[in-house]
C-alpha cells in the first residue's frame, strides 16, 4: 500500500507540475483512489491534493468530470468526519488559499479559476456541511463573487 500511496502522490504531483489534464485522465482508475491517500489527520498534505487537482479544472467535458468526481470523493472523506478535522481541513485550505494568516511557513498556491470553481461545485453537494458552506462563505466572499454567491445560498 505504501507504494500505491507515493504513485498516486507522484502522479497527481506530476499532473500539476506538467499543468496538463490529460496526466489526471490517464490515472484511470487511480483518480478515484486518491481519497484513500488523504487524511483529516494530515489537513497540509490533503489541502495540497485537493488545490493540485482542482487547478486541473478545465470545461473539457472529460477532463471536468475526472476533476469534479476526484474532488467530491476527496472533499466527501474529509468532511465527513468530526466538526474539529473538518475546521483544521478548510483552515489548512483557507491559508494556502491566501484567504487566512497562517502560524507558520506554508506555502500560498496561486489561485486559478478552476480551484474556485470545484470549490462552488463542492458547495452544491449534499456531502458539504453548512456550517463548513457557512465559514468559507465567511473568508471568501471579499474574494469570489460567483463562489461567494453560492454560498450564500447555501447559508441561508
Amino acid at each position: 500500500m505504501g507504494k500505491n500511496r507515493i504513485m498516486i502522490r507522484g502522479s497527481v504531483g506530476a499532473a500539476h507540475e506538467s499543468d496538463t489534464a490529460e496526466k489526471l485522465l490517464q490515472l484511470g482508475e487511480m483518480r478515484t483512489n486518491v481519497q484513500q491517500q488523504v487524511h483529516a489527520s494530515d489537513p497540509h498534505t490533503a489541502a495540497e491534493i485537493l488545490l493540485k487537482i482542482s487547478s486541473l479544472y478545465s470545461e473539457e467535458p472529460e477532463t471536468k468530470t475526472a476533476v469534479l468526481e476526484t474532488i467530491d470523493a476527496v472533499l466527501k472523506k474529509l468532511l465527513s468526519g468530526s466538526d474539529l478535522s473538518s475546521y483544521c481541513f478548510l483552515s489548512t485550505l483557507l491559508v494556502m488559499m491566501g484567504l487566512l494568516k497562517g502560524e507558520g511557513k506554508v506555502k500560498k498556491v496561486p489561485l486559478v479559476p478552476g480551484q474556485l470553481l470545484c470549490l462552488e461545485h463542492a458547495v452544491q453537494q449534499e456531502y458539504f456541511p453548512q456550517h463548513v458552506a457557512s465559514l468559507l462563505h465567511t473568508f471568501t466572499s471579499r474574494n469570489s463573487e460567483a463562489l461567494s454567491n453560492t454560498l450564500e445560498k447555501k447559508c441561508h
